[in-house]
């Protein structure tokens, strides 16, 4: 059986792999530049040396192979599950061995997969996103690819739960709720394909999803209750715009900073805002 022409001809960049992840390996090694506005200086490059580990998450790949095909297209690929694993395994083995070339300077890579990671949270203030349509299907499709990839790899290392240790890792995902591993680690920064773009803590506050709204969430940390409120593109359905504009406004009352810690958080949302956070 003929693959579909739309995997085969996917875009790809100056490395064979799908155009965003090929992205990200040029930003780290080719000295491609972080996108950036035009009257922006490009932002910095993490030094791959003062990280321990760099984890992938397969889940992103299999985004960045749709992305690659086209959305539009993802009606021709989404019943190839076996052709598409193993697009994805071939990619894999151009990452391994990019990062081999690179010699004993560059940072292990490794890759994880969060088998059908939800949020389990009674809590009745909360509001969970439903992924519809499209989006949703692809979503699903990229766990099912996940899944093959990781049952079909003998040699592959794969990471289904991060244990707590002091290491400092880079980390590759589209999705948010992953971040929140930030305190299993001694430090995790966050490096996206797409757009090759480097982001320490600080910068997670972009994760959320309507943080162009308001100036004021640059001031926010990122943490569970804040992500749970405010949002993001993938898993969890932002609270109404009036209740956004509460919380920025309790941030700045509250003198709020990407350091703020989770209890800190947690109290002035029951507080000042009355949530009853269990």
């Amino acid at each position: 059986m003929f693959k579909p022409s739309v995997l085969v001809d996917r875009e790809q960049g100056e490395y064979p792999l799908s155009i965003p992840t090929s992205i990200l390996l040029e930003t780290l090694f080719m000295g491609l530049e972080p996108y950036h506005p035009e009257d922006s200086p490009p932002p910095p490059v993490p030094n791959l040396s003062n990280y321990d580990n760099h984890y992938f998450s397969i889940a992103t790949m299999v985004r960045n192979l749709v992305n690659a095909v086209g959305v539009s297209s993802f009606d021709a690929i989404e019943n190839s599950i076996k052709d598409v694993a193993e697009a994805i395994l071939e990619e894999i083995s151009v990452i391994e061995e990019v990062y081999r070339s690179m010699g004993s300077g560059c940072v292990p890579i490794f890759y994880h997969h969060r088998h059908g990671m939800v949020l389990k949270d009674n809590n009745p203030n909360l509001h969970f996103r439903r992924l519809r349509g499209k989006q949703y299907r692809v979503e699903r499709f990229a766990n099912m690819i996940s899944t093959y990839v990781v049952e079909h790899s003998e040699h592959l290392m794969v990471h289904n739960q991060f244990k707590k240790n002091n290491s400092s890792i880079l980390i590759t995902t589209h999705y948010p709720i992953e971040l929140l591993d930030h305190q299993r680690f001694g430090k995790m920064d966050l490096i996206e394909s797409h757009t090759g773009v480097w982001k320490e803590r600080y910068k997670w506050y972009t994760k959320y999803v309507y943080y162009k709204e308001d100036a004021r969430y640059a001031r926010l940390p990122f943490n569970k209750w804040l992500l749970y409120l405010l949002g993001d593109k993938i898993t969890i359905q932002p609270e109404k715009k009036t209740f956004r504009k509460k919380i920025l406004d309790m941030a700045e009352a509250r003198s709020f900073t990407p350091n703020t810690s989770e209890a800190k958080t947690m109290l002035y949302l029951r507080k000042d805002l009355g949530l009853r956070i269990i």
